[in-house]
């Protein structure tokens, strides 16, 4: 009983070094290029969106007063807003996940 809280009390303080005990160590060095990837699709994505939406404004405000083009520009804006903010929480999705892993 004392050899563990011995042992315990050594792994705390620092004595044991990693390569004494067996802990795995995970190869973890292709995230970088994961996450800097996922960052970039979900960027041109945001910016595909911001684009709709620039462009869908431009169709409400030139529908000079017609329903069926103010109806279509204002779910184009909806649709567009609604894929920004999942563009947007995806990409701390991402960071997190990857962040934690």
């Amino acid at each position: 009983m004392t050899s563990i809280l011995t042992a315990i009390n050594n792994f705390a303080s620092g004595i044991i070094e990693s390569d004494q005990v067996d802990i795995p160590k995970g190869n973890l060095s292709g995230n970088g290029k994961i996450t800097e990837l996922l960052n970039y699709s979900f960027g041109v994505l945001a910016a595909i969106c911001f684009l709709v939406i620039v462009i869908a404004g431009v169709q409400f405000v030139l529908s000079s007063g017609e329903p069926q083009k103010i109806n279509t520009a204002r779910s184009a804006i909806i649709y567009a807003a609604v894929g920004l903010a999942i563009s947007l929480s995806a990409i701390l999705i991402v960071s997190f996940v990857l962040g934690n892993v």
